[in-house]
């Protein structure tokens, strides 16, 4: 047998192959046969549920990707096999059990030898939350930073990610500019290219992002045009910190609490040959039922769910000539971060004891007023969307599904007022109370449902 692929504890990069022509490769458009495509039902309806491809398939039949932990091999008679390798993690979350200063001597450690690994300037995208500040602060040479921020508000100077950001800069004394943001939707291509229907078309900033800081350095460096800069990244910090205390998960219905879509997804009762509950689904719940009792578990998995989605903040600037790197990758220090004491990982109050300590907690100085999120609202105004074809998606979806999103994407009098509504001061918190919901827009909603089925229509298209 020839092993062609193997995936690491965290699934950190993806293999997409074909089980009838043998194809794989770490994009899933790669690996379509446009000439016998065919949609799988229940694949597709996981995506939709979803926002990204979960439990092995995807909305193509016979298109699937490898696990975590797992070697793709080819026999002698040039079929694949998936081979399913020991799951480290769960060794380490017995075995690893550090202080709160140990593991931060160890991320100085890590992140410092890099640093020394890579030449010129360090860029750091800032957005004034936890993981980049540290990072920020965990740099020895802090002349080499060269750190950027966008934000999401309107104006989006005045965004928390902004403010935060500002701010840090001005204690470290780091190089620290904004990114304007608002041309973004000009890269639904780039994006399908880069993603296909893996995931939902949301990270599509992050190409105008990467691309303005790119010009930016390429100014300043004229010489370094032609190498990657050195990206660190803060991605999956976060969550091995205390952010997200997973709910528990009682049967195959609420594996979406793995997901945290955050509303990033659409209504699957408008999938064609829907089913209850899909066969993939089933098996992954049947497997690892008893595991996913464990809460640390449980945030493992829904970041090995979720690379499919995280991975745009590599994929992106790796495509934009940037070499990114992040220490949260490591084994030891997730597995020592999630085995801190539970009362010190909520609220991630040992991050901000540390914080304190060191200068850094911005929040207590800047007090920001938290505005909606209206970034896709403003790219939206400066390049429109196309409205989804219906008759193309009718092979997918129900066609007054995507007439009712091709209603409420475009600006409305009744979306504009509801929108203001819930911009009101504990407005959000109020329905959370009395629904049990975050609370979503319509608008909002007819956003997530486009997006997510963009790269369904893209697909559908190509093979016309």
């Amino acid at each position: 047998m020839e092993i062609l692929f193997e995936t690491d504890w965290v699934n950190f990069t993806r293999c997409f192959y074909n089980s009838r022509t043998g194809r794989f490769g770490t994009c899933i458009n790669d690996v379509i046969d446009l000439s016998n495509l065919e949609i799988d039902r229940e694949g597709l309806q996981d995506y939709l549920d979803f926002g990204y491809c979960v439990f092995g398939h995807t909305p193509v039949k016979d298109v699937h990707f490898l696990p975590h932990s797992s070697q793709l091999l080819r026999r002698d008679d040039g079929s694949l096999e998936v081979r399913h390798l020991e799951d480290k993690a769960l060794h380490c979350l017995e075995s690893i059990h550090w202080s709160e200063d140990e593991v931060w001597d160890y991320l100085r450690d890590i992140v410092q030898r890099w640093e020394a690994s890579v030449d010129g300037e360090i860029v750091i995208p800032t957005s004034g939350g936890y993981d980049s500040r540290i990072l920020n602060w965990m740099v020895k040479d802090k002349k080499r930073i060269r750190s950027f921020s966008f934000g999401a508000t309107s104006p989006q100077s005045r965004s928390f990610e902004v403010i935060y950001a500002r701010e840090l800069s001005r204690r470290l004394g780091t190089r620290w500019e904004q990114v304007e943001l608002g041309a973004f939707f000009r890269h639904l291509e780039d994006w399908y290219d880069l993603y296909g229907v893996s995931v939902h078309a949301h990270g599509m900033a992050h190409f105008e992002f990467y691309d303005t800081i790119r010009k930016r350095l390429c100014l300043d460096e004229p010489e370094k045009k032609e190498f990657p800069f050195p990206v660190l990244s803060g991605i999956l910090g976060d969550d091995w910190a205390g952010c997200d205390d997973i709910p528990e998960v009682s049967g195959p219905e609420m594996l979406t609490n793995l997901g945290l879509r955050h509303g990033m997804c659409t209504d699957v009762e408008a999938c064609l040959g829907r089913v209850q509950c899909s066969e993939m689904r089933q098996l992954y719940w049947d497997k690892n039922r008893e595991m996913l009792s464990d809460p640390k578990n449980r945030v493992v998995e829904m970041i090995r769910h979720k690379q499919m989605l995280f991975s745009y903040l590599f994929r992106v600037p790796e495509k934009l000539s940037f070499s990114p790197w992040t220490p949260f990758k490591d084994l030891p220090l997730a597995t020592a971060m999630l085995n801190l004491s539970p009362g010190r990982r909520k609220n991630r109050i040992w991050q901000q004891d540390f914080f304190r300590k060191n200068g850094i907690m911005v929040n207590d100085d800047c007090r920001v007023k938290r505005l909606p999120n209206t970034l896709f609202y403003q790219a939206y105004d400066r390049v429109p969307l196309k409205p989804l074809d219906r008759s193309i998606l009718s092979e997918a979806v129900r066609p007054e599904f995507v007439d009712w999103i091709n209603r409420n994407v475009p600006r409305t009098i009744q979306n504009d007022l509801q929108e203001l509504l819930f911009s009101l001061r504990g407005s959000g918190r109020l329905c959370r109370i009395f629904t049990g919901k975050i609370p979503t827009t319509v608008r909002f909603r007819a956003f997530m449902a486009y997006l997510v089925l963009y790269p369904i229509e893209r697909l559908l298209k190509s093979r016309c």
